[in-house]
């Protein structure tokens, strides 16, 4: 007997039922294994058969768009590549709810809950493409317009903020004159240094909440190290840094967070120069020590900045 409906169908060796025509909403619990690819509910299946792969859009509450690619893994449709740049950027962890909206089948609206079962406060992101002003006066300006829509009218503090980043905390004040919120003193000039960021690339600053008017004003910061929007690939990454610094005689940074890869780069490829170009800002010298440690020789020029 077939539920009111529903469709029975067998999936698996277990009797299941296909979900009618007009089908709007399922949810998905997110699990370790579901971070770079996720599988729709089986009872959905049937209304994709071969039309599948297809790209998808995946959009936020806040309207922020993704573009992921729906194919079939298993007999099931699957969210693939694209995917856990969703994740990565809305900042999904294992253990949340995500509720799917079904606009058409190949457009969903997902509603985010997070570990203790509520509906996550919605976050904003702003873009900063960093110049030379940024780094060299640390300080990072937030667009008057995202200020008066998501932070003004919301706290009780608006002189400092704090950043993090890397799993650090950096605290810094909210500088307020010509029309301009600025993040700047306290922690900027470390948060420079520790990030590795560079000129040409592009920063976005999370704005975290909850909105508790006693709370400080937080922004959650990732960087992308591309140059001029082009994301070239990972290694050939660390490769076009060395070459844009050589040519246009920056400085040049490299993250301690890529140090690992660069290392394993040059390692593989036998191809460390000399003097070293990649050089380390002084104050990482632990990174300095495991760097010199993988080398197992000793370089032929002190660490220095390539100028």
């Amino acid at each position: 007997m077939e539920m009111k409906g529903y469709r029975l169908f067998w999936y698996d060796g277990k009797k299941c039922y296909v979900m009618a025509d007009e089908w709007t909403r399922f949810f998905k619990i997110i699990l370790e294994t579901q971070m770079s690819s996720l599988s729709l509910p089986p009872a959905i299946s049937e209304h994709y058969g071969s039309e599948l792969p297809q790209k998808c859009i995946i959009q936020t509450l806040e309207g922020r768009e993704y573009e992921v690619t729906l194919k079939m893994v298993d007999n099931q449709p699957t969210l693939v590549e694209g995917w856990d740049a969703y994740i990565q950027a809305e900042y999904i962890e294992i253990h949340y709810i995500l509720f799917f909206k079904r606009i058409n089948n190949f457009h969903f609206e997902i509603m985010v809950t997070d570990k203790t079962g509520c509906e996550r406060t919605p976050i904003y992101h702003f873009c900063l493409d960093i110049k030379k002003s940024h780094i060299d006066r640390a300080r990072f300006p937030i667009p008057i317009r995202f200020w008066r829509d998501h932070i003004e009218g919301n706290f009780n503090n608006y002189t400092k903020a704090v950043i993090m980043f890397n799993e650090k905390v950096y605290k810094v004040d909210v500088i307020h004159g010509n029309g301009k919120r600025l993040l700047q003193n306290g922690g900027a000039r470390q948060f420079v240094i520790d990030s590795g960021i560079l000129v040409g690339s592009s920063c976005m600053f999370t704005h975290v909440g909850p909105l508790n008017p006693d709370k400080v004003i937080k922004f959650r910061e990732c960087f992308d190290l591309t140059l001029k929007g082009k994301l070239p690939s990972y290694l050939p990454h660390v490769q076009d840094f060395l070459m844009i610094a050589a040519i246009t005689r920056t400085d040049l940074r490299i993250p301690s967070v890529l140090i690992d890869g660069v290392v394993d780069f040059f390692d593989r490829e036998n191809a460390w120069p000399a003097p070293i170009p990649h050089q380390i800002m002084s104050q990482a010298h632990r990174i300095q020590k495991n760097a010199l440690k993988s080398l197992n020789t000793k370089p032929p020029h002190p660490w220095v900045y390539l100028t």
